[in-house]
């Protein structure tokens, strides 16, 4: 293992001494045991590398004291693999896992610490992660320490190797050119996606900044480090910030020994906003492994979101998080963007849902796991208690199209929304992500689904989101995002849109559309069927293609875009009660990623937007369901009960987690059941009363 110092401490270009031939890096210290326990094999580069594992305790592995000055912006790098498997969530479990920086004085008293705490359960492999931060006044000595602090014994590793820290931005190598980047909103620095691309394709990123799909763009937690060092040439520039900016583009030339400094201005589409706001309610860090990034953090995941344009976002955290934010919906609030925590709530038997709201634990708990009690519905009545939402999550993601039934009615088909005939039978509206991370060929199968439960009569807000776990790298925040007319930037009102579906779901296209100045989402009455006048804008800034109209799941008519821009006023004959939505289309774009459509659909269009109804009541009657849906319904129902007494690992009771229920009582088993089959019953009723 190599300990790098910058220049301003021993010299420049000094390397300290590698490791001891012995056990331990010169100028390091261990606080407790023996040193060798400390030193693993399978370093990433040479023999050896610092290895920790917990023990019970706080282990503690310290630089000496640095020589630094106060106020200079510092870079701090290490190479990290992390590994731990039980239990899942193993660096939640730990009281600190990650770099404790030491402020001291020129006497070496403390006078300031700053921390980072890593997160990430599994990187892929060996992985770079870096903190920079700024010395605070009186600082003369800096000490890093590497810690891990675990009050149990748990089966994990961190091991660290390749350690460096550095003054920046630092004096421009000779032979390079600096490229320093600003992206400009009304002349102000903002956050934004960026890419730079040299003469041959190739993509750079600056070396404090946050890659994307293997370098294709990236983003930064600090518009400061927008610099990178690279050889002399010709580059392409270019930032974006999500639907509702223009990009912006730029040839540059970089000159040896000197700054180039381009600035990307980023104007937005000319659209009425009207109340709509853009954003994203299922983003995660680290669960499912495979990190890229593992040191992100939640604060980081809120600077991409607004890089991406969003103005909100309920990031999905880990129990932990959700209950160390209870109540704080105001995460990196400004003037266009607010974050908050949420869950999601991962009910593997009755079907995953983003929820966002939580102002306490309700007394039942949250469900999450393979577990029998509470039911999507108990969370779905708590959090309209607390003026929360909740979405239904990749509610089809393990279904064969064709074969619904027959997979709700599998046990070990889990993570699907098992419970939703259920929740609509019993009068809750709820809301359905038709957009998300899922098979190819999703898309379709729950817009054939959407449209049989609106012909029901039911009302279900139509929603979008990534599912991304951002630390992977594959994708942003906002890659599908849902729109919602909230009016204000507040998570009240938010939440309360997603509640009565006024929202759109979209990959690029703005919609806006309204019967008769009724906005999507809400309801007209008409006293008996007449025609009503409509009237759609849509936009792109990368072109569409073409707009439906579709009126009771049919397509009424068919408007071809012109350039970036869909504009149309027409009538509908509407004779019964109904409800009309809108389906936008356009053209392949390699900003955009279509994960749902199937590979042939990738060929034409890539773009998608589709917004939640206008519905229409002509009379006091409402919609008539048509006997095969209502018994599909019926099936569905029958098919979840079917599936709940035949699966018994939802007994089988969680002893290592606190907010799940730890064992089951065969009272217990026998109440659950009871109360169960009630709602089951409760619904069925309510469906077959359709069929009088």
């Amino acid at each position: 293992m190599r300990f790098f110092f910058c220049e301003f401490d021993r010299g420049a270009g000094a390397e300290l001494a590698a490791i001891n031939p012995t056990y331990v890096p010169e100028d390091w210290n261990i606080n407790d045991g023996n040193p060798s326990d400390f030193i693993g094999e399978g370093a990433r580069e040479g023999d050896r590398c610092l290895q920790l594992r917990p023990t019970g305790g706080r282990l503690e592995w310290s630089s000496d004291d640095l020589k630094v000055s106060p106020g200079r912006m510092l870079g701090l790098e290490w190479m990290i693999k992390l590994e731990g498997g039980n239990p899942w969530h193993w660096t939640y479990w730990t009281n600190f896992t990650g770099v404790e920086l030491e402020y001291l004085s020129s006497d070496g008293s403390r006078i300031g610490v700053e921390s980072r705490r890593i997160r990430c359960l599994r990187t892929t492999d060996w992985q770079r992660a870096w903190y920079t931060f700024r010395t605070p006044p009186g600082t003369r000595g800096l000490k890093v320490n590497f810690v891990l602090d675990s009050p149990k014994t748990i089966d994990m590793e961190m091991c660290i190797d390749d350690v460096g820290i550095e003054e920046i931005p630092g004096e421009i190598a000779q032979g390079l050119g600096r490229l320093n980047l600003r992206a400009l909103v009304d002349a102000k620095p903002t956050f934004a996606r960026f890419f730079v691309e040299d003469e041959a394709g190739e993509p750079h990123h600056p070396k404090y900044s946050y890659p994307f799909k293997e370098g294709l763009f990236y983003h930064l937690n600090d518009p400061e480090l927008n610099y990178l060092d690279l050889p002399p040439g010709g580059y392409r520039v270019r930032a974006t910030k999500g639907p509702e900016y223009e990009s912006c583009e730029k040839s540059v030339e970089v000159v040896e020994g000197q700054d180039t400094s381009p600035t990307l201005p980023l104007s937005r589409v000319p659209r009425e906003r009207k109340g709509w706001l853009g954003g994203d309610h299922h983003v995660h860090l680290f669960f499912h492994k495979s990190s890229i990034h593992p040191q992100m953090t939640i604060d980081d995941v809120m600077k991409i979101a607004k890089g991406e344009g969003l103005n909100y976002v309920s990031f999905c955290g880990e129990w932990s998080e959700l209950e160390g934010n209870l109540g704080n919906h105001q995460i990196a609030r400004d003037a266009d963007f607010v974050g908050q925590v949420g869950l999601e709530s991962v009910n593997d038997f009755y079907g995953h849902t983003c929820t966002m709201g939580w102002t306490e634990i309700p007394e039942q708990g949250i469900p999450l796991r393979c577990v029998p009690w509470p039911m999507n519905t108990d969370t779905i009545e708590s959090l309209k208690e607390m003026g929360g939402a909740w979405i239904h999550a990749h509610p089809f993601d393990r279904i064969t199209p064709g074969r619904i039934i027959e997979d709700m009615g599998n046990p070990e088909r889990l993570c699907n929304a098992r419970e939703l005939p259920i929740i609509l039978a019993l009068g809750h509206r709820t809301c359905f992500d038709i957009l998300c991370h899922a098979t190819p060929g999703g898309a379709e199968l729950k817009t054939s689904e959407y449209y049989r439960l609106l012909n029901m009569g039911f009302k279900i807000g139509i929603t979008a989101s990534t599912d991304f776990y951002v630390d992977q790298a594959r994708g942003t925040p906002g890659h599908n995002r849902t729109y919602v007319r909230a009016g204000e930037l507040d998570f009240k009102k938010i939440a309360e849109a997603y509640r009565l579906g006024r929202t759109y779901a979209t990959n690029t296209p703005l919609v806006s559309f309204e019967v008769e100045g009724t906005q999507i989402g809400d309801e007209l009455q008409l006293e008996s069927g007449r025609e009503v006048s409509a009237k759609l804008t849509a936009f792109s800034r990368m072109g569409l293609d073409v707009a439906r109209i579709i009126v009771n799941g049919e397509v009424f008519r068919t408007i071809e875009a012109d350039g970036k821009w869909i504009r149309d006023e027409f009538r509908i004959p509407i004779q019964r009660s109904s409800w009309v939505a809108v389906h936008v289309q356009g053209p392949i774009n390699d900003d955009i990623e279509p994960w749902d459509l199937t590979p042939d659909q990738r060929n034409l269009q890539s773009q998608f937007a589709h917004t939640s109804p206008v519905y229409i009541r002509v009379g006091n009657r409402g919609i008539t369901p048509r006997r095969e849906d209502v018994e599909f319904l019926l099936a569905w129902i029958d098919a979840a009960r079917g599936a709940f007494h035949e699966i018994d690992r939802i007994w089988d009771g969680h002893p290592d987690e606190s907010y799940l229920t730890s064992s089951y009582t065969e009272e217990d088993r026998k109440r659950i059941t009871e109360a169960f089959e009630e709602r089951v019953e409760k619904a069925r009723f309510a469906l077959l009363e359709y069929l009088e």
